[in-house]
């Protein structure tokens, strides 16, 4: 939330210098590419850096660029080339932008087809707000320490590298981001085991490590669902009396789920749609609404919460069973984002 989507645009003044010739930015989904377009057009960037590059997004189609400065596609797209990028980046001295580059498993496909793109690039600069995978494994072209289970990425300048890290902290201190403040909605579950044992914790916020799943799941598959929907919305429509451009983000832990609540969502006198990965095209027509002030609500699984940049978001409903920790920073990160409409400052929090 402190500002990774300007770097690029930076790094594109080298092509203005003369010491590169196009640019690639490689993202996680493709409204994250659609976002990547529209940064360059976007007139308070134009200004700030008196900049007229421009790309185009592109999904492995001979002429990429088709006379623009450079493309933005996704690391899907890049993992199936047929060698189109590849004859580019012999061709062209490129810059090579990896946004959210931890999706890049070491040793898989995506890393397979981008490692001879990387070792040709005049430039690359690899950007992340999660500097892990959920699934604990390697990341690729990234420096390991440690052993077994304490290894973990180990990254310092060099002759040729740079290393820039932002914090939270860093952008909370100089007010880039705005601070986010937590609801925990507690309940007691009980289930049944395959075995036929009934299972019963009075607090979810004191679940050991081995029911905490099980609990979750079911609370998410019955009532306590609704209820945290419910108690949610009614949170974000209180708010909305005061700060009229809040809008609402509601993360499901799957697509069922997701079109079950987008249905509980239609008493309410908002604005809702629904953007998964079953359709992308539409998912992406969904997200640009939200952009453009036409909806109030999202409700998505996976589609709409990495590196999605849409100021109004003031308030995150979680209904995923999910506690990967990069998954959870990615995802409240949403609601971070200064809103120019929402008054001072001091008055705004996530």
């Amino acid at each position: 939330g402190g500002g990774k989507s300007i770097i690029p645009i930076m790094a594109g003044r080298l092509i203005n210098d003369g010491l590169a010739d196009r640019l690639m930015w490689i993202a996680p989904r493709l409204s994250l590419t659609d976002q990547a377009e529209r940064e360059f057009v976007n007139p308070y960037f134009r200004n700030l850096l008196h900049h007229n590059i421009k790309i185009r997004q592109s999904t492995n189609e001979v002429n990429p660029c088709r006379g623009l400065d450079g493309i933005a596609t996704t690391y899907n797209a890049a993992g199936m080339d047929e060698g189109i990028l590849f004859r580019e980046f012999q061709e062209k001295r490129y810059i090579l932008i990896t946004d959210e580059f931890h999706h890049i498993q070491e040793d898989s496909l995506w890393h397979k087809k981008i490692a001879s793109l990387y070792s040709m690039a005049s430039y690359r600069i690899m950007m992340t707000g999660t500097l892990e995978r959920g699934d604990g494994s390697r990341i690729a072209f990234v420096p390991y320490r440690g052993h077994g289970k304490s290894i973990s990425p180990f990254l310092q300048d060099g002759p040729e590298t740079a290393v820039i890290r932002y914090t939270r902290t860093d952008a909370l201190v100089e007010k880039a981001i705005i601070p986010l403040t937590f609801h925990l909605s507690d309940g007691n579950v009980e289930w049944e085991d395959t075995s036929g044992r009934k299972i019963r914790v009075s607090s979810m916020d004191k679940m050991n490590e081995e029911d905490a799943n099980k609990a979750l799941y079911t609370a998410l598959k019955t009532e306590y669902a609704d209820h945290l929907l419910l108690s949610g919305v009614r949170h974000w429509e209180n708010h909305r009396m005061f700060y009229k451009s809040a809008k609402c983000l509601i993360v499901c832990s799957n697509i069922t789920e997701a079109k079950r609540h987008i249905n509980s969502l239609k008493n309410f006198n908002a604005r809702c749609d629904i953007a998964t990965s079953e359709d992308s095209a539409a998912a992406l027509k969904v997200i640009n609404k939200m952009k453009a002030g036409k909806l109030d609500v999202i409700v998505t699984v996976a589609m709409a919460y990495e590196g999605l940049s849409i100021p109004e978001i003031s308030h995150i409903i979680c209904l995923t069973r999910i506690r990967s920790v990069p998954w959870i920073e990615q995802m409240t990160a949403r609601a971070n984002r200064i809103d120019p409409a929402a008054g001072n400052y001091d008055e705004q929090t996530g």
